[in-house]
């Protein structure tokens, strides 16, 4: 069982080294900071679909974002760790992975913001935040146009 125990650790190790190792290639940087961003867009087309009241929809939207800016803050790191022309590769391939963005969920997600600004525009501005939440992974950026939440992340 301690030979068991001790191989799942190694693999577990070799796994977690070899997934962070990839981040600091700035292509899979990039291409990764890409797919969460596609991935979170699925999400609030998906609860958008379901059109919840405002008042329903404030906790979802506060829960989805704060998911991703976490794990944009967290793939910033690797990002900010990079010189400058490396971090262009990382914005490169950022650009080109969103454009993989099914066009439905675009349009699903801008019919919904433009739908609860007539009912609530906290929940439509909150809507159209998502469209620039990569900035949580560009340091720089963050720190120039919200740096009191830059201030509140930890992020000098």
């Amino acid at each position: 069982m301690r030979n068991f125990i001790l191989i799942v650790l190694v693999i577990c190790s070799i796994i977690f080294s070899c997934s962070k190792d990839r981040l600091t290639d700035p292509e899979e940087l990039g291409g990764e900071i890409a797919l969460n961003y596609v991935e979170m867009m699925e999400e609030l087309s998906s609860i958008l679909s379901a059109q919840p009241d405002a008042d329903d929809l404030k906790p979802q939207l506060a829960d989805l974002k704060d998911k991703y800016i976490e794990i944009f803050v967290e793939l910033g790191k690797y990002r900010s760790e990079m010189i400058e022309q490396d971090q262009s590769i990382v914005d490169s391939a950022l650009w080109s992975g969103i454009q993989e963005l099914d066009s439905g969920v675009w349009n699903i997600i801008s019919q919904a913001g433009s739908e609860y600004w007539n009912i609530d525009m906290e929940v439509s501005n909150e809507i159209a935040s998502f469209n620039v939440i990569t900035q949580y992974a560009f340091y720089e950026l963050l720190k120039q146009q919200m740096p009191e939440e830059a201030e509140r992340l930890g992020i000098e």
